[in-house]
């Protein structure tokens, strides 16, 4: 997809849309990732979308309106460019949220809450898997309140958790 075809497209006015998938060709090593970025951007949808899946996204950041979203469920995978999060927990509704093979990430750090007061408010299921290089984890005590399911798997660098976060009922 090029950059008049997401502007064409206008997911942010399809407000009955509830789901969404946005895939790109996993075998596609971007050559443009500041083209990849101005589509990602212009693929934003609306604010009543409820279920989010993202595959294969070939930038090295995700983009910001991740975080202004009112979806229930996110799922993102195989975007092994990405090095750095969005503030996910500022995102009220979220329930479910599964972050696979991002191989750019080394380190999930405070702005991955968006809040030192509240985050991730509504968060039940946390999957956090296949992060080759990921190392670093700074868990907030304030953040997953309503945490019932966490799964990290296939993460050999991760270093030592939290306390709060293996407190996790």
């Amino acid at each position: 997809m090029n950059l008049s075809e997401a502007l064409t497209v206008d997911l942010e006015n399809k407000t009955h849309l509830a789901r969404l998938e946005l895939i790109w060709d996993g075998n596609c090593i971007p050559d443009d990732l500041g083209r990849e970025k101005k589509v990602v951007k212009n693929l934003q949808p609306s604010k009543h979308l409820k279920d989010l899946s993202i595959y294969n996204y070939g930038g090295t950041q995700l983009p910001s309106w991740l975080s202004t979203l009112n979806v229930v469920s996110m799922s993102l995978e195989k975007c092994k460019y990405c090095f750095l999060l969005p503030p996910f927990g500022v995102q009220l509704f979220l329930k479910k949220l599964r972050i696979r093979m991002f191989d750019g990430t080394v380190s999930i750090g405070v702005d991955f809450y968006g809040s030192i007061f509240s985050s991730f408010t509504s968060l039940e299921t946390l999957e956090l898997s296949d992060m080759k290089e990921w190392e670093k984890w700074e868990c907030q005590a304030t953040a997953f309140s309503r945490l019932q399911n966490l799964c990290l798997s296939r993460c050999p660098k991760l270093k030592a958790l939290s306390e709060q976060l293996l407190q996790v009922k």
